[in-house]
């Protein structure tokens, strides 16, 4: 009963988190075929540059983002719910 409900809640008040969790699990599919044990992470910004004796140095801001959300969090979700 508290799946078939979380389901309907889900969908009743949270409509965008099926295709939200389609297009994460379709960018880790990409991520996944560059190479098995990798992970997703985004750019959080602009990287900063400097330079300095000649060498260039790039700082980058990123962020760890869930590679397949309703798995990392023990569940699962389905549109027919």
């Amino acid at each position: 009963m508290l799946k078939s409900y979380g389901g309907y809640v889900a969908k009743a008040f949270f409509p965008e988190l099926f295709p939200a969790a389609k297009f994460y699990a379709d960018l880790t599919g990409e991520v996944l075929k560059i190479g098995p044990g990798y992970r997703m992470v985004f750019g959080d910004g602009e990287p900063q540059k400097k330079f300095e004796e000649g060498k260039q140095q790039v700082q980058l801001q990123l962020k760890l983002v869930p590679n397949d959300l309703p798995a990392e969090l023990g569940f699962s979700i389905s549109p027919e719910t």
